[in-house]
């Protein structure tokens, strides 16, 4: 099984965006990235991005994504059919704070 797996997004030769992936048991992966640059946003980029990281996963038998969603991000990922697990959290990035809500996709087993 690949642990961790990543998208870029080119656009006329310049990196526009991108997505990690990483897988954290047999049955769990998680989001550790999803960035757009702002010409790509509403463009169809992130969706796209979203849906190649589920069909991964899902090949590689996972059962759940889980992710920290910005703010701004947690209804493009609530779109995408993600759930809110717990309250409002904080998450370091070069030492800002960053507001931020866990959320996790669950693939439908049949």
């Amino acid at each position: 099984m690949d642990r961790d797996l990543i998208w870029v997004v080119e656009k006329d030769n310049i990196v526009e965006g991108f997505s990690h992936l990483a897988m954290m048991s047999e049955v769990s992966a998680e989001i550790l990235g999803l960035y757009l640059s702002q010409k790509m946003i509403g463009q169809g980029a992130g969706r796209e991005l979203f849906l190649l990281m589920q069909a991964e996963a899902l090949n590689q038998g996972i059962q759940q994504i889980e992710l920290l969603a910005t703010l701004t991000a947690k209804d493009f990922y609530q779109k995408m059919g993600c759930q809110e697990i717990s309250g409002l959290t904080s998450l370091m990035f070069g030492g800002v704070p960053i507001r931020c809500v866990p959320m996790m996709y669950k693939f439908q087993l049949r």
